[in-house]
């Protein structure tokens, strides 16, 4: 079994507006908004992930990692 551990957990967003405003039906997509999740461990590997929002919720995604989900993954294998 491997020692390694999650020290830091690295959280992100970047807005990436589409070059067209898209719709349909029941929305409009104003923005990609992007969560960027980095962990670092102990030995040297970064893995980095994604989710997306299509321009509503990012910063409610953002606080629930931030906030609730990060800190669970401290010290973990």
């Amino acid at each position: 079994m491997s020692d390694t551990r999650i020290e830091r957990v690295n959280i992100r967003q970047v807005n990436l507006p589409p070059p067209v405003v898209r719709t349909d039906a029941i929305q409009s997509f104003v923005t990609q908004e992007t969560i960027l999740l980095t962990l670092s461990c102990s030995d040297g590997i970064e893995a980095t992930g994604y989710a997306y929002t299509i321009g509503t919720g990012g910063s409610s995604v953002m606080a629930l990692l931030h906030d609730h989900l990060a800190p669970r993954l401290l010290g973990r294998n």
